[in-house]
């Protein structure tokens, strides 16, 4: 049971990725990979701080999708989508 729930966790999620913009899955791609924003920043044409900018929003966006495909799940905030950061770069 609980790896069906975990099947369907992971498709429900890869859904709310494809509705990403391109610039937004592949800042998020990237995190989720290790990249650093600096070194993504120079790959997009952006400043770090947009980077960090792009990827809130991008998390922001797959919570509120992940709601909203599951809403009898209750809302976490933003702390329910891990931080792709070591605990150190904070």
């Amino acid at each position: 049971e609980h790896e069906s729930v975990q099947r369907e966790n992971i498709e429900r999620l890869l859904d709310c990725i494809s509705r990403l913009s391109d610039r937004a899955r592949r800042i998020v791609r990237a995190g989720l990979d290790g990249s650093r924003a600096e070194d993504l920043s120079e790959a997009l044409g952006m400043s770090p701080n947009a980077i960090y900018q792009a990827r809130f929003r991008a998390h922001a966006s797959l919570q509120k999708c992940m709601a909203q495909v599951t809403p009898d799940v209750p809302d976490k905030g933003a702390r329910s989508i891990p931080n792709p950061l070591p605990q150190q770069e904070r």
